[in-house]
């Protein structure tokens, strides 16, 4: 969802994207700044500690392993939207607002446009999807039919995954089932 050449080019937070099983880091810097220690309450600890990274304005880059690193985190579909239901608010920075635009113009957008069937108001929503979706194959190593073809769906379970995000955040403690959280 978020380009990832934006996290080495721009100095933002709002640009951090991070892999927890894989990160690299200069041990000076590492051992002066202490992240994971910093981070430790936090729902997604990678986010936050890419964050702090560009909060000092240090360089940073979020890459793809092109099938050098191999790492499984769920064993079920269950546990996939039960993990990424905790890890999606908390990449919004907690905000269901900033959240409910970006569905807005990904999913509700092109939909609305899909049920009106207004060809040319169609095109570029669509052409901009599929453009995307190529681009994401070849970049990862994937079919780019299958993921052309699973793109609803996917754009489906990421409803679900935010409905089950809000639903499980709970704005009076700044708790995710049970883990402290800094609210917005």
């Amino acid at each position: 969802m978020l380009p990832l050449r934006l996290v080495r080019l721009s100095k933002n937070a709002a640009f951090a994207a991070a892999s927890g099983q894989c990160m690299f880091f200069d041990a000076k810097i590492y051992k002066k700044n202490q992240w994971h220690e910093s981070v430790k309450n936090q729902v997604v600890e990678d986010i936050e500690i890419m964050k702090l990274i560009k909060q000092e304005k240090l360089n940073a880059e979020a890459l793809l392993s092109n099938g050098l690193i191999y790492c499984r985190m769920y064993n079920n579909m269950g546990e996939s939207i039960n993990g990424f239901s905790k890890n999606l608010l908390a990449g919004f920075g907690n905000n269901i607002f900033i959240l409910l635009f970006y569905q807005l113009l990904v999913i509700i957008g092109p939909l609305i446009l899909f049920l009106n069937f207004n060809i040319t108001l169609l095109v570029l929503p669509f052409t901009l999807i599929i453009l995307s979706r190529i681009m994401i194959s070849y970049l990862s190593g994937q079919s780019v039919l299958i993921n052309l073809i699973l793109h609803p769906f996917q754009m489906f379970f990421f409803l679900i995954i935010s409905f089950i995000s809000i639903q499980k955040h709970n704005f009076k403690t700044g708790t995710w089932k049970g883990r402290s959280i800094k609210t917005i």
